[in-house]
Order: C-alpha cells, then structure tokens, then sequence
C-alpha cells in the first residue's frame, strides 16, 4: 500500500494525531496509526481497551449487509465511479444523482495496491479483530465492500479506468485474489456501509426494472 493511498495532506495528519492525543488517547504501535489515519474524522473511534478482545465485551455490532454488485454490473445498471483526492481512505460515498448526467455515483478515494498491501491490510484487519469494538471494525467494512466490488478482473479494469484505483501486480487476476484472500472467512461485525449498500442496491433493482420496461 503505497504512501499516498491516505489520500490527506500532512498538515491534516498531524491535527488529526493531534486532535487524538489532546482526547487523551495514545497509539498502540504502528498498525493502529496507520488506521486511524485511514478513517474519516467522523467515524467511532473511542479508546480501545488494549490488551483485552473487544468483540467478546461489547455489543455484538450489527453485521455489514451483504449483496453489493460487482463493479461491472453496477456500471450496467448505470451507477458510475468517480475518483476524490480529499478525503481518508475508507471515506466512501454514494450520490443518487450526478447533476449533469443524472447518473448515480460512488465517491472513491483513490485505492494505491502494490506488493506490501496484502500484508498492511491483514495486519489493519487483525488489529481491529483483537482489539476494537464489533462495531469499529471499520477497515475490515471497507476490505469486505471492496472484495464485493471488485469479483473479477473486468472489475478491476474498469476501477483503474475510472481512476479509483492504480496497482502495480502483474494482472487484473491478482488484484481479484488479493481481496478474496483478505475477505477468506472475514466476518464484519460493523454496519459502517449499511447505509450506503442498501441505497446502492435499491438504485441498482430500480435500474434493472427501468431497463427491463424498455426493452420489453
């Protein structure tokens, strides 16, 4: 994963760590900075209780909604991609409508993959297993919404023409293995996306009825 993947200035780095500190709170290692950097400033990010397995003593979380499209088929329904540069790197939106065409459309931070992700990633997705609330496992949302989206390398063709996402691996295919293989048996115990699948998935039912009307 490379740097710029934390798509913010440096100067939003440091209020945010700053920000964190001044509340009180401190970071476990390494892994646990480049999380939080990871996160939007909204996001529940209340202290952990280190050293003890959150999932176990905390409300149970409500488990991400399952059934998102691939990337291809949401584009055939007419749901579009559209890069950001401003934002953390989970912060993903969903618009219903693109003023000028009318399209509905997914705000993407810009995803970087190249051969240290898979390791950052796991590492990300082991911290928030161990040590966060169900309902902070944040980046495992995002890990899962992704391996939802990108099912086969035309997914990922059509996320690197849309500019939402850049790698350096040597095929599509590999990009489609990477996030299986982080998603092998991953249980998101977070409704971080809730809101947004279920809005995508009810434009994406509308889109196929509208299309099904037309050509009938």
């Amino acid at each position: 994963m490379a740097t710029s993947n934390i798509a913010v200035e440096t100067h939003t780095f440091s209020c945010k760590i700053t920000q964190k500190q001044e509340n009180g709170h401190s970071f476990l290692h390494f892994t646990d900075l480049i999380r939080y950097l990871c996160l939007p400033y909204y996001f529940d990010d209340t202290p952990f209780e280190y050293g003890s397995n959150n999932t176990k003593k905390s409300e149970s979380g409500s488990t991400q909604i399952r059934g998102l499209k691939s990337a291809a088929k949401l584009k055939k329904a007419r749901i579009n991609f559209k890069p950001v540069h401003d934002r953390s790197l989970i912060d993903i939106r969903f618009n219903s409508r693109n003023i000028l065409s009318g399209r509905p459309y997914f705000e993407f931070p810009k995803l970087i993959i190249d051969d240290s992700t898979e390791v950052i990633f796991q590492n990300i997705i082991a911290f928030e297993q161990f040590f966060c609330k169900p309902n902070q496992h944040h980046f495992s949302a995002y890990v899962r919404l992704l391996r939802d989206l990108i099912d086969t390398p035309e997914d990922v063709a059509l996320l690197a023409d849309k500019d939402v996402l850049v790698h350096t691996l040597d095929t599509n295919e590999e990009v489609v293995t990477l996030f299986n293989k982080l998603s092998k048996g991953l249980v998101v115990k977070s409704s971080t996306y809730n809101d947004l699948i279920e809005r995508v998935k009810r434009h994406y039912d509308s889109g196929r009825t509208h299309f099904r009307f037309a050509a009938a």
